[in-house]
């Protein structure tokens, strides 16, 4: 369906808005490879299964490799459930089939069977610090959590540690679960230092941060506003809720260093 025939005045304001207002924000722009990953993250987390199609070409063609696209989707699994994937997975297939793309694509599994929960234990430890060494012993839950998402996913290639933590975010909050997505960046208070690593990403943060131009606050000045936020959001999150002690592992600052 054309909107610029069907619906000119609609068509008209909407893309405006949506692909140069929004786009152009000074102080609000993401870099385009950042931006497509956020806006097809975001589509799987609300459903938006025609919209995207439309953007999936759109992504391609502002340099998201099959692989990146790929690689969205597959994580989705994890946190939406194949029963809300599966329609995606074949969007993308049929898309990148009618560009001449050869699937299977190259293989970006770095764990096999026998590692996946060694190595995805590794890489909670990467990301949250030490505290998840051995988290995975405290039940099924968590050892599926450590073998699958982490063992299956996050070991992946194609995308780096803080492109995952970004897309998990978007999951969770096109979803609607604001308390859970509240609840992981309080809890994960290393996850959000390490999105301050992809360009422009910071205007994905809290807004008392993007009211004052992230893209000029040097990195370490951002921790410590973002530990403050977290810290004082929740009474009972210091002790309930942190999962390291000594301050923020990840981006080896120690809790002093991060008090304002």
């Amino acid at each position: 369906m054309n909107y610029r025939e069907t619906d000119p005045e609609f068509a008209e304001r909407f893309e405006h808005f949506a692909f140069e207002e929004v786009v152009q924000e000074e102080g609000q722009q993401l870099e385009e490879t950042t931006r497509h990953m956020a806006i097809i993250a975001t589509l799987l987390g609300c459903q938006g299964i025609d919209e995207f199609k439309t953007e999936v070409p759109r992504a391609l063609d502002a340099g998201l490799t099959p692989v990146m696209i790929k690689e969205v989707v597959y994580q989705a699994v994890d946190y939406l459930g194949i029963g809300r994937v599966r329609p995606f997975l074949d969007a993308v297939n049929e898309i990148l089939t009618e560009r001449g793309v050869k699937l299977p694509l190259e293989g970006q599994a770095t764990t096999t069977m026998e590692d996946r929960l060694e190595k995805g234990a590794q890489a909670q430890v990467d990301i949250f610090g030490e505290g998840m060494k051995e988290a995975w012993k405290n039940g099924h839950i968590n050892r599926w959590l450590a073998d699958n998402c982490f063992g299956d996913y996050y070991t992946r290639t194609g995308l780096n540690l803080a492109q995952r933590e970004m897309i998990t975010f978007c999951f969770l909050a096109a979803q609607g679960i604001w308390e859970m997505t509240k609840s992981s960046l309080q809890k994960w208070y290393p996850s959000a230092c390490l999105i301050l690593d992809i360009p422009g990403a910071s205007t994905l943060l809290p807004v008392s941060i993007k009211r004052q131009r992230p893209e000029k606050i040097p990195k370490r000045t951002l921790q410590k506003k973002l530990y403050k936020i977290f810290k004082h959001q929740d009474s009972a999150w210091n002790k309930e809720r942190l999962p390291w002690t000594g301050g923020c592992s990840f981006c080896n600052t120690g809790k002093k260093d991060l008090e304002l």
